[in-house]
């Protein structure tokens, strides 16, 4: 999110140098293009960056969840049965265990 978001205010900043008071006067079609082209881009960070701390707040919200409502077991001393679980993620996968 703070990465896009950064991009996005170079993009905003560079269209401001460009287009005083937010209107843009292009002087050819290859200028019209360079602008269009900018544009999209700032709306593209923009709205990446609005993801990517929307999904930093509920990743952060859902742990402290757990970590408040979680069981919380003792670990025993000399306990035979190991335990696995399965974790998998958006672009993980992977197996947890205690012995």
């Amino acid at each position: 999110g703070g990465v896009t978001a950064a991009l996005a205010l170079g993009v905003h900043s560079d269209l401001a140098s460009k287009c005083p008071g937010g209107v843009c006067y292009p002087l050819s079609d290859n200028e019209k293009s360079d602008q269009t082209q900018d544009i999209s881009r700032y709306h593209l960070f923009r709205t990446a960056s609005a993801v990517g701390f929307v999904t930093g707040v509920v990743g952060v919200g859902a742990g402290v969840y757990l970590l408040l409502t979680g069981r919380h077991s003792e670990a025993r001393v000399g306990s035979a049965t190991p335990r696995f679980v399965p974790l998998v993620g958006p672009s993980s996968l992977g197996v947890a265990g205690a012995f």
